[in-house]
Order: C-alpha cells, then sequence, then structure tokens
C-alpha cells in the first residue's frame, strides 16, 4: 500500500506543474494564430520536459502502489505527450500547432481530475471510462500525424 503522504506530495507536486503546462500550452497556442513568430520548438521541448516531471513520478510511484489506477493513467498519457512534445519541436510542423494546444490542454484537464481524485478507485475509474479512450485516440492520431506527416 502507499504510504499518503507520498501521493499527497505527488498529487501537489504535479498540481503546479500542471499550472505551469497550462502557460506553456496557451503559449503554443498563441504562436499557432501568429504566423509572423518563429515556430515554437522551445516550447515543445518545455512541455516535454515538465510532463516528462509528472511522468516520472507517476511511474516511480505506481511501482511501489502496482494497480493503481490513477498513477498508470497519468504515467501513460504524461509518456505519450512527452514523446510528442519532443517528435514536434524537431520535425516543426506548424499546422499542427492548434492540435497539440487542444489535445494538451485536454491532457492536462484529465490529469488535473485524476489527481483529484487520486484516493477513489471509484471516481478515477469513471474519469477513465469516460475521458481517457477517448484522449488516448486523439494523443494517438496526433502522434501519427508528426511522424507520418
Amino acid at each position: 500500500m502507499l504510504d499518503e503522504e507520498i501521493l499527497e506530495e505527488f498529487v501537489v507536486e504535479s498540481k503546479g506543474l500542471l499550472a505551469e503546462l497550462t502557460t506553456v500550452v496557451e503559449q503554443i497556442e498563441a504562436a499557432s494564430e501568429d504566423s509572423s513568430k518563429a515556430f515554437p520548438e522551445e516550447l515543445l521541448r518545455e512541455f516535454a520536459q515538465k510532463i516528462d516531471r509528472i511522468m516520472g513520478a507517476a511511474k516511480t510511484i505506481e511501482v511501489m502502489d502496482e494497480g493503481n489506477l490513477v498513477l498508470g493513467a497519468i504515467g501513460r498519457l504524461s509518456e505519450t505527450c512527452k514523446a510528442m512534445g519532443y517528435q514536434a519541436a524537431e520535425k516543426k510542423r506548424t499546422a499542427l500547432l492548434p492540435f497539440f494546444a487542444a489535445f494538451w490542454m485536454e491532457t492536462i484537464e484529465v490529469v488535473g481530475e485524476l489527481l483529484d481524485c487520486a484516493n477513489s478507485t471509484e471516481e478515477a475509474g469513471a474519469i477513465l471510462q469516460s475521458f481517457s479512450p477517448v484522449l488516448q485516440k486523439r494523443l494517438t492520431w496526433l502522434q501519427s500525424k508528426i511522424s507520418g506527416a
């Protein structure tokens, strides 16, 4: 069983990172709307680095509490977004920026909701059933556009 204090610290730290990620995504969205600006490669990398911190913590703590739905889902979503961020920075596909902004903002919202119910398997299960499959499909679609476009 996972120590309650460790889980609480993870939730607090992750929520702080989600606030920072929201700012980054808003900047990506603004850059996508202003074609006179350079491609926001640094912002995509910053997003990937920050979400990597959430992913690493979730996966590390999950080892202590195998089968934890919240930690597993957060780890998977974060891992997908991290990989996409680095790929997007490398490929520089400006046309995809609005999709990154939209899907990543949705990811931030879902992860936030999962963090809010980190102690409730029932609530987490409901969130995972309703949001996670759709979001994962969107992220998978976007990832295919990065690598195949």
